[in-house]
């Protein structure tokens, strides 16, 4: 019986550089891996026109909005948006309306996304007790999330040491990650008509040391959304080297921008905010150095009304975040290695996701098709997301998502969406290895 699709003339990452090797998939998993000569037939071919093909992007930091914040995205426009990006695979946060705090509510929204999704999702929790933790792992719950400078609605102060200190502890027996956006709202001050209080970067490197403290008592594996600051940077990386079982990820636009280059409007309001030009180098070195393991678009839509008149914070990242970094590679400030690790490889394995991160025979065929070459002009207009604006609205870029595929189908093709709603895999999630 023959393989369902044959992938010829693809340059594909084997994990070090590009090489001459096409592959095969069947039922939706990678088949065959050999010169195009040796492959075995196919159903069909699909002609990578000596592209480059990588495992699917994953992107572990974003906001599918959806259940009562369907105006902002849903799950179709937002894995839609994910597809067109590049992205496989993505992991939902859990501030949803309501917030995923307990184990029905977990459930219930993996439930709607099974039918509407184009790539693969995984979703976070925040558990609205300790005592909810087990049954949230128990649900499928991907990983868990805090906030410590605000806490979801239901849930307890985990800003509170003792409480986020029991909280690791109920993690670890779980072997789950716990990720935390660090910011300590006792120093956050008071901005006239900034719609937002005004976060210094003590703000973000307090809440670090409080979280590398509770790590170390009780031996939980944390993960820092978002860093934003040189010294909190400084800060996970020291830890890192002293043992503790920490990792970090930045976004896009904390690694590209700063209020010196930025046009600082309520379009490029966020939290964390976007920080000074040597926060900004200092981030950018640390994705260079590996001091950043991750790059996360922290993904974040809002109606453009919202936007302009209610200073919310953030703004869709999921179909600039690859060619932005693309085009890093293409100035030489980043290597095709680096970001295979900081977008493929280490978010696979910190989040522990099964036969994914590599084309490898029997492995699912999440790969994305990128046009090294091809320069392009971000068009927030075009956005597959329903929020189309963007900081990096305008910017030239060189490299292009050309197709997606996710499953061994595929989901986008040549700037459209061509797969079917509920194509995705809902993830489980899996005890991070002891």
């Amino acid at each position: 019986m023959k393989d369902d699709i044959r992938i010829v003339n693809a340059r594909m990452w084997d994990g070090f550089s590009l090489v001459n090797l096409g592959f095969t998939l069947k039922g939706g998993r990678i088949a065959r891996i050999a010169a195009d000569s040796h492959l075995p037939e196919a159903e069909r071919t699909f002609d990578a026109m000596g592209m480059a093909v990588f495992p699917g992007f994953i992107d572990s930091h974003v906001h599918l909005r959806d259940f009562g914040d369907s105006h902002k995205e849903d799950f179709l426009s937002g894995t839609g948006a994910a597809v067109a990006g590049g992205f496989t695979t993505v992991l939902d946060m859990p501030n949803t309306s309501p917030p995923v705090t307990t184990a029905p509510v977990l459930v219930e929204r993996k439930q709607k996304a099974r039918g509407m999704i184009l790539s693969n999702v995984g979703f976070y929790s925040s558990p609205a007790t300790i005592d909810d933790v087990g049954a949230l792992s128990g649900a499928g719950s991907i990983a868990f999330k805090v906030y410590l400078a605000s806490r979801l609605e239901g849930t307890i102060d985990y800003s509170n040491m003792a409480q986020l200190k029991n909280l690791m502890s109920r993690i670890r027996s779980e072997k789950g990650l716990l990720v935390i956006h660090a910011e300590d709202a006792t120093f956050f001050l008071k901005k006239e008509n900034a719609g937002i209080d005004y976060r210094p970067v003590k703000a973000e490197t307090v809440a670090i040391d409080k979280v590398i403290e509770a790590a170390n008592r009780t031996r939980c594996s944390v993960h820092i959304a978002h860093i934003s600051t040189m010294r909190g940077l400084r800060k996970v990386t020291m830890a890192k080297m002293d043992g503790t079982d920490i990792s970090c990820e930045s976004s896009p636009h904390h690694s590209l921008l700063d209020q010196e280059n930025t046009s600082m409007s309520s379009l490029t309001c966020c939290v964390p905010p976007l920080r000074s030009r040597s926060d900004r180098e200092a981030v950018f070195a640390g994705i260079v150095n590996g001091s950043v393991e991750m790059i996360a678009s922290d993904h974040a839509p809002h109606s453009l009304e919202e936007k302009q008149n209610e200073m919310v914070p953030g703004f869709p990242g999921l179909e600039v975040t690859l060619p932005l970094m693309l085009d890093m590679v293409s100035k030489g400030a980043l290597t095709l290695k680096r970001l295979c690790e900081l977008m493929i490889s280490y978010p696979c394995a910190r989040f522990n996701l099964k036969d994914r991160g590599e084309i490898r025979e029997g492995y699912w065929g999440d790969f994305t098709i990128v046009n090294l070459k091809k320069k392009n002009r971000i068009r927030a207009d075009k956005f597959h997301s329903k929020a189309k604006y963007s900081p990096f609205d305008g910017r030239d870029v060189t490299g292009s998502v050309y197709a997606t595929f996710v499953k061994g189908r595929t989901a986008f093709l040549e700037n459209s969406l061509v797969g079917t709603p509920g194509m995705g895999e809902v993830l489980e999630g899996n005890a991070i290895p002891s």
